[in-house]
């Protein structure tokens, strides 16, 4: 399936073999947020996301773009989350914990 004219894809020149391990997306990910120095790289798989703090120092997943975007009041937080754990998407309730304390957290600092 090829993406939409509108849509640039890219990707990296070479995938160093420290990411071998890693699902061939993520590879490329890592790989490509290297090369373009990116300040940030979506990950959802913890061992990517550990590859990705070791290696680009900032990572993120869906749900902390979730609390990002209802920080910026583009939806609510605990319903988007609510909906969220309704799906197939398999969310570590760790990790869903730690992002509510650190939006709650936010919002009362804000």
């Amino acid at each position: 399936m090829n993406p939409p004219p509108w849509v640039t894809v890219a990707t990296p020149a070479a995938i160093p073999d420290r990411f071998d391990g890693l699902d061939f997306g993520e590879q490329q990910a890592l790989a490509l947020a290297q090369e373009i120095h990116a300040d940030l790289v979506l990950l959802e798989d913890k061992v990517a996301r550990r590859v990705a703090l070791r290696e680009l120092k900032r990572v993120k997943g869906t749900l902390g773009i979730v609390a990002d975007a209802a920080k910026a009041n583009l939806l609510d937080f605990v319903e988007t989350l609510e909906q969220l754990q309704r799906t197939s998407m398999h969310l570590d309730q760790a990790v869903v914990d730690e992002v509510i304390r650190e939006y709650n957290r936010s919002q009362q600092e804000g």
